[in-house]
């Protein structure tokens, strides 16, 4: 006999949603941070910035294409 699957869960928890902005939008400050201190000529600040705020962008919209697809 087998065990039955366990449940799937709608959606992630606040807290790592939460969890989730606080560290992307960390990344964006320290990309930030980084490329004002080297006047712009950090690769590392740059892309911290960038992709940041677009890994920034896409976890504040989740929860909204989550409920969205419904």
């Amino acid at each position: 006999m087998t065990t039955p699957p366990a449940p799937v869960r709608e959606h992630a928890p606040w807290t790592i949603w939460l969890t989730a902005i606080a560290f992307e939008a960390a990344t964006v400050l320290f990309g930030a941070f980084n490329t004002a201190y080297t006047n712009g000529s950090s690769l590392i600040g740059l892309f911290s910035l960038v992709f940041g705020a677009l890994a920034l962008i896409v976890v504040l919209m989740g929860p909204s294409i989550h409920w969205c697809s419904k």
